[in-house]
């Protein structure tokens, strides 16, 4: 029974992630292109015992409202008060993705 229950955990996770994906895929086709500033970077330990980081930019949306999102593909070598160009999706405005630096 213990087997099934973790089975079906992984696959939720699978899926998780893959639907993660297309969503990025989906935002980086039609979303709205964007310029931003990374604003934070936290730092965390990840479940290895790594460090594991959550970067976070300020941008303006398509009716000039500032917006901190979260940023969901960091690269190694950012840093707060990079400027970056982003997309995001006006409907989900606080999950961006990193299109290039600026």
């Amino acid at each position: 029974m213990f087997e099934w229950i973790v089975t079906g955990i992984l696959a939720l996770g699978a899926a998780g992630a893959a639907a993660s994906l297309i969503y990025m895929r989906k935002i980086r086709k039609e979303g709205v292109e964007a310029e931003a500033v990374i604003c934070r970077i936290l730092a965390f330990e990840d479940e290895d015992g790594g460090t594991d980081y959550s970067v976070y930019v300020l941008y303006r949306n398509v009716y000039g409202e500032e917006v901190e999102a979260q940023l969901a593909n960091p690269e190694k070598g950012l840093y707060e008060g990079d400027k970056i160009v982003i997309r995001y999706m006006p409907e989900t405005p606080k999950y961006a993705v990193l299109v290039r630096r600026s």
